[in-house]
């Protein structure tokens, strides 16, 4: 610290930009990528304390489940919305200004969520979460990939991807234990005093990192659009399930308005010249990120879906507590961290190709799967261990070699609009999976329960020894017969719909799978595709 406060005195004598000499040194750039690693893993905290705290949120703020609804649909929206716009708004205000900004909106955004017993309020603070922790993510890949050198990226992306993959594997149980042994709102509250400390090292980025355009403005109307088509896709992804889709009218008109929205958005965007247009597609000529976006929205749809649905099966089905649901995913925090270490190496070596890397790492998702669907209701804790392992090596393996792959050709306003689509993709694939596999879910769990009661009747007779057999339990436990049958027909009941939840959750853990092996053949095809096409053109 005084040597740092010696060279920022030292620099204002000489009329240099001191953030900028700083900046430049090894150990500014050093402190500039903790902060930003934090201040991911800060926005992780909050949105898996937020699943977690659910049931404490909804008491505190005494909601309805519609109004629950509109905090995830509001957030997520928020969320794809400045996914897009931070693109502009990084040429309107600069990249350092911007990542300022969405630091300090997502701070107001925890304290908002932490300290009040307002639904509005709290609405609003989820809505600057979003928009916050968006605008971040944009411009830190950007950054990144800005003030660092090609040949570091492996090791440089891996240690930021501790926050985006390790942290939805080791954080839920962080903050099931702070709900459970303290109170929901500490990670709020922790996230505002921790997201202050990283300001000033934010602040050591120099200006001209991914400076601001002159001409550059936004397009209202394009937001206008957007804004439009987003919210209302958000909210039929969300909601689509818990309506039956398009039996439900207000699904179908909000369907109808998000594809009108997108429409307009895309039109309106064509149209605005160079200054105002929100996105510029022509990033998508370049192969190299038109395959890792590809990539990138397969494993948001793994990435969401198994880890929206496994906390679910232990919850649900092995009956854990909620504090004790996040310890499930310790044990691959372990793997997490050895495939991003292998990983790194093999993006800074380039002996063996990322794209190998990132293959291994889907093949191992796929496995993960495969072996979690064979999990039953009388498995435990060790059971579930090698499944999930296997899953945090894949995305180990997996990430770092994609975000190498989209990047690694792009520069200044190109790598801004780069960072700004793959995470889009991602939370897209994400969106899909979080909207399809409760749906799926639900469907299945009805039809192994309709398949299992057609074997329950009175001539069947394993069904007539269960209820026999719990029948004289209860009636040695003091139960009267009358009351003995009926309560043994109950906890026949109950067994038929835990077994059927368990067969659902087989079928939707395989169904995760099924999407990784029919999207494998179309990557590969893209691949060779490429492949060609660089050769032609070398000749």
């Amino acid at each position: 610290p005084m040597d740092i406060l010696t060279s920022i005195l030292e620099n204002k004598k000489e009329g240099t930009d001191p953030a900028y000499l700083i900046f430049s040194g090894t150990k500014g750039k050093w402190w500039i990528l903790l902060g930003l690693t934090i201040c991911a893993a800060l926005d992780i905290l909050i949105a898996t304390s937020s699943t977690v705290a659910i049931g404490e949120i909804t008491g505190h703020l005494n909601a309805s489940k519609d109004e629950m609804a509109w905090l995830s649909v509001g957030y997520f929206s928020s969320k794809l919305v400045f996914l897009i716009l931070s693109i502009q708004l990084s040429k309107v205000l600069g990249g350092k200004p911007l990542l300022q900004y969405s630091l300090l909106l997502f701070i107001l955004g925890a304290f908002l969520c932490g300290t009040t017993s307002s639904y509005v309020v709290f609405l609003l603070g989820r809505l600057l979460l979003g928009a916050g922790s968006a605008a971040f993510y944009t411009v830190a890949q950007a950054v990144l990939f800005e003030i660092f050198p090609l040949k570091k990226q492996g090791l440089i992306q891996a240690l930021f991807s501790l926050a985006i993959v390790l942290g939805p594997n080791v954080i839920p149980a962080i903050g099931g234990w702070l709900t459970y042994h303290f109170i929901w709102q500490l990670p709020f509250l922790g996230s505002v005093i921790i997201g202050l400390l990283m300001v000033p090292l934010i602040s050591l980025l120099s200006d001209s990192v991914l400076p601001k355009v002159a001409k550059a403005k936004i397009g209202w109307l394009s937001v206008l659009w957007l804004l439009i088509g987003l919210c209302t896709f958000q909210f039929v992804m969300e909601e689509g399930a818990r309506y039956d889709w398009f039996e439900e009218k207000k699904i179908v008109l909000f369907s109808i308005i998000s594809v009108i929205g997108i429409c307009l958005f895309l039109f309106q965007n064509k149209r605005d010249g160079e200054s105002y247009k929100l996105i510029d597609f022509s990033v998508f000529k370049n192969a190299s990120f038109s395959l890792a976006f590809l990539i990138s929205f397969v494993s948001g749809f793994a990435l969401f879906g198994s880890g929206s649905i496994i906390p679910g099966f232990v919850k649900n089905v092995l009956r854990y507590h909620s504090a004790d649901v996040g310890t499930i995913f310790l044990p691959s925090g372990i793997a997490v961290i050895v495939g991003l270490i292998i990983s790194a190496v093999v993006v800074d070596t380039k002996k063996i190709a990322p794209f190998v890397s990132a293959a291994f790492g889907a093949l191992c998702v796929i496995v993960s799967m495969v072996l979690i669907s064979d999990v039953t209701v009388a498995s435990g804790f060790p059971d579930m261990v090698p499944p999930t392992m296997v899953r945090g090596l894949g995305l180990g393996l997996l990430f770092v070699p994609i975000i190498y792959i989209a990047f690694n050709e792009l520069k200044g306003i190109r790598l801004l609009t780069g960072t700004g689509l793959f995470n889009f993709g991602r939370q897209c694939g994400g969106s899909l999976a979080i909207a399809f596999l409760p749906t799926y879910l639900t469907h299945q769990t009805a039809y192994h329960r309709k398949n299992l009661l057609d074997n329950l009747h009175p001539y069947s007779n394993l069904f007539d020894e269960r209820v026999q057999g719990a029948t004289q339990a209860l009636i040695s436990r003091g139960y009267n017969p009358i009351e003995a049958e009926g309560a043994a027909l109950g906890t026949v009941n109950i067994a038929l719909n835990v077994q059927s939840a368990v067969l659902a959750f087989q079928n939707t853990f395989f169904v995760i799978s099924i999407v990784f092996l029919c999207a494998a053949p179309v990557i590969i095809s893209f691949k060779v595709f490429l492949a060609k096409k660089q050769a032609i053109h070398i000749k």
